[in-house]
Formats: C-alpha cells, structure tokens, sequence
C-alpha cells in the first residue's frame, strides 16, 4: 500500500511549556474568559476564520517566553488508534514502516492508499515489538493543514485523540513509571480514556 509511515516524535502533545512546547485545538481552546467564535447568522466563515485567528494570537502573546514548537491535536473520533504486536526482526531491519501498513490493512475502516500511518513504540523483546499505530485518512489530515495555515499556525506535530494525553509525562513526572495509570479527560460532547505504562501510551480511545 501507498501509505506514508514515520515514526512519532518523542514529544506527543500536551502542554508542557517548561520544555518549550504548547499543545492546541483551534477548534477548541479558550482564551480566558474568551471562547473562540463559531459561525452564526452575525458572523461569515471568513469573518470566524479572522476572530479565531485574532484570537489564537492573543494566546500566543499571553505566553512568556513563547513557546518553540506547537502540537496541534486531530480528533481521534477521525482516526484509528491501536496497540499492536509486531516481529522484532521488522524493528531490528528497519523494516518496521514497511510492514505496519499491511498489518493495519483488515484492522482499519480507511483505504489504505490513501492514508497517513504514524506509530510509536511502546516496548519490545527478542520476538516482538509493541507500538502503538494511528491511521489517519490524508485528506482529513490535509484539511487540518489548510485550516491550520489559514489560522497562521504552523504545527510541528498532529498528536491524536487520547493518544496526545501521553504528553501529560512532562507535566506530571509520576506518570513516567510504574503504572498502569488510567487519565480520562472529559470535554463538554468528548471523553477521552488514556493508559500510561513507564511513561508510554498502551491504550487510547475517544
């Protein structure tokens, strides 16, 4: 399959501004006291694209010093996320992108030529390898950029759904051992259910 791979960065999302990283929804977020605007019959999308826009900037400028690189979250209802077992001899070859594809290609409800795979390992032995996958449809991804670059963001990373929870580590050192410690984040129509073991993420669902 026609199927980007690349391994995940080591940082996965969450704000963790004394390492220079700020995590962002621009579907979301708030500004305090400030909601973000959705359309309404006062508003067109251009004018919401500017008030959104308007406001992330004045995010940005309450952050001293600002942060280096930005992680915006994709919603994970729009993703396929799951822990899996691969041969260890794929990881020790380098061969692991290469296999990961076929692997999630009966497991996921996407058209695999077109669509961005990601993983992250989690733990391996002589015999397997554990990482945990993400399938994401390109255009949604694609669609997120455009949004994004009109929002005069630009991400360095798109960690998914309960998945970015993991970057909770740097916040919360205690989550970076032992385990399994289980994080649910609860949003107003979302509730997100993460499980931490030695600091990575081996179960996420949205």
């Amino acid at each position: 399959p026609d199927a980007v791979v690349e391994p995940v960065p080591a940082a996965p999302g969450l704000p963790a501004h004394a390492a220079g990283t700020l995590a962002l929804d621009p579907e979301e977020p708030t500004i305090p006291g400030s909601p973000l605007p959705d359309a309404t019959d006062e508003a067109s999308p251009k004018e919401v694209i500017d008030m959104r826009r308007e406001a992330i900037a004045e995010l940005f400028a309450m952050i001293r010093p600002p942060p280096d690189q930005i992680f915006v979250g994709l919603d994970g209802k729009e993703a396929s996320v799951r822990p899996l077992e691969l041969p260890a001899g794929a990881a020790k070859k380098g061969r692991l992108a290469d296999v990961l594809p076929f692997e999630l290609d009966d497991l996921v409800p996407f058209d695999m030529e077109d669509t961005i795979v990601d993983y992250q390992p989690i733990s391996g032995n002589d015999e397997v390898v554990r990482v945990m996958a993400t399938a994401v449809p390109r255009a949604r991804v694609a669609a997120r950029i455009e949004e994004l670059r009109r929002l005069g963001v630009d991400p360095r990373g798109m960690p998914v759904g309960a998945a970015a929870l993991d970057g909770l580590t740097a916040l919360v050192p205690e989550l970076s051992t032992g385990g399994p410690h289980l994080i649910v984040e609860i949003e107003r129509d979302n509730t997100e259910v993460c499980v931490l073991e030695d600091g990575a993420c081996t179960f996420a669902r949205s």
